[in-house]
């Protein structure tokens, strides 16, 4: 045992165990450690999901209806008697791979095998988590097209570990190359079991489509209105990465286009020029 760590009560009979069930969020978790499980998001637009749970490959994954997906795999935990990882799915659509680290050494480090959507990359947040965002040359094409806002695939959500007492333990995230390295650092009042997790949220697509005054016009019509929101996921869907985004254009109804046409028609009278929002598929009169 490393200088200056305490541990755990030997008295508890299965540590592990009890780190789970005295987990953060433990209360939302739809699956125990022995079953896979997965929980569709409420946009319709994927799935979160669990395999392998309790396993040496336990693995999470935000599988998207149009066929992309982010995956961690655990690969292995590095401690001197090793750890325990429970692949779980939560019921507010997120998903995690919670590590119970049971000794007490002084840098425990999880490995996680991390697929990334192509066309997509990892983008370090503030708070130490990722979003998954449009890589370079998706961003650029999807700006091109009009097209601006919240391009979060999904979130890793902040690191956060915690000791048999509910004490925060310091923690921090390092993505190297298709790896998600987490770093747990006891210090001399860290009592183990250390409990710590990715967690995955999924978000689908939500954005805006800014169209001109001369598209604004045009758009009047209820033909020229599904031209162009086809010409733009035609265009989009040809990139690495943007068939998903592509796939949510495409949702739109005849409903939605009678409503884009008439707020065109009384933009274009005004000057001014439209906003369309998606998924919602719900058109402003902007100023342009």
């Amino acid at each position: 045992m490393a200088s200056g760590v305490t541990a755990a009560s030997a008295e508890e009979r299965d540590p592990v165990a009890d780190a789970i069930a005295q987990a953060p969020l433990n209360a939302q978790v739809i699956n125990d450690q022995h079953e896979s499980a997965s929980v569709d998001l409420s946009t319709g637009e994927g799935a979160l999901v669990a395999e392998n749970a309790h396993h040496q490959e336990a693995s999470i994954s935000y599988d998207l209806d149009s066929g992309p997906s982010l995956t961690l795999t655990a690969q292995d935990s590095r401690s001197s008697n090793g750890a325990d990882t429970t692949a779980q799915v939560l019921s507010d659509g997120s998903a995690r791979l919670l590590t119970v680290f049971t000794d007490a050494d002084s840098n425990l480090v999880s490995k996680y095998a991390t697929e990334i959507p192509e066309g997509w990359a990892a983008q370090k947040r503030s708070d130490g988590g990722y979003d998954i965002v449009p890589g370079p040359v998706l961003r650029d094409a999807l700006g091109k097209h009009g097209l601006s806002g919240e391009f979060v695939l999904a979130t890793i959500d902040a690191p956060w570990a915690v000791d048999a007492n509910g004490a925060e333990v310091a923690t921090s995230f390092e993505l190297v190359g298709n790896q998600l390295l987490q770093r747990i650092k006891p210090d001399a009042n860290t009592a183990f079991p250390v409990t710590a997790d990715p967690r995955v949220v999924g978000h689908g697509y939500y954005f805006s489509i800014y169209y001109n005054k001369s598209e604004t016009r045009s758009m009047r019509d209820t033909g020229a209105v599904v031209g162009f929101i086809l010409a733009a996921g035609a265009a989009i869907a040809a990139l690495p990465g943007g068939v998903a985004v592509s796939a949510v254009l495409y949702t739109v109804g005849a409903g939605a286009v009678a409503a884009i046409a008439t707020v065109a028609g009384n933009a274009s009278g005004e000057g001014r020029c439209l906003k369309l929002d998606v998924p919602s598929f719900i058109p402003t009169s902007v100023k342009c």
